[in-house]
């Protein structure tokens, strides 16, 4: 399989806006009923387009085999500074170790310190990340239980 990671832009907007539906429809399932979010809303195709068009956040198409297989955006918190804000892999790509690589050739581009935070009750994604992020530290990161903000967050340098 050949690997490609891209930068998006705006133009670029029409390529991840149904893969950017589809993760919020099943980010949903792991928020209460007040705070779900109908896709709908044109505050979320904003923040999208903030994701695609501001400098200090960075956009990422994942292709593989020319067939885009997902996104992540980063924000760019400081110098050296990033926070993985969202990631997202389509269900058929799943379990095949594509978000794996697509994770390292991110954390290989941008040197500096990481933080990726990730919702409590979204068991898989915990796991993804502290397996990825151990795998890629080689155990050298710290991680934190944030109970008001319902989180759990991994830190570390590369």
């Amino acid at each position: 399989m050949k690997y490609e990671v891209k930068r998006l832009n705006l133009e670029d907007k029409n390529i991840v806006y149904d893969m950017f539906k589809q993760y919020v429809h099943e980010l949903n399932v792991f928020k209460s009923e007040e705070s779900t979010v109908d896709i709908n809303d044109i505050k979320y195709l904003k923040y999208l387009e903030k994701y695609l068009s501001d400098n200090d956040k960075l956009s990422f198409l994942f292709i593989v085999d020319d067939v885009p297989v997902g996104f992540a955006f980063v924000k760019e918190c400081k110098s050296k500074a990033y926070s993985m804000e969202e990631f997202y892999i389509l269900p058929k790509y799943r379990r095949k170790k594509i978000g794996i690589s697509m994770s390292v050739i991110i954390f290989d581009m941008l040197k500096g310190k990481w933080k990726i935070s990730v919702l409590l009750n979204n068991i898989n994604a915990c796991r993804y990340w502290k397996n990825v992020v151990n795998k890629y530290t080689n155990g050298n990161y710290k991680n934190e239980q944030d109970n008001d903000e319902k989180r759990y967050i991994f830190y570390f340098k590369n």
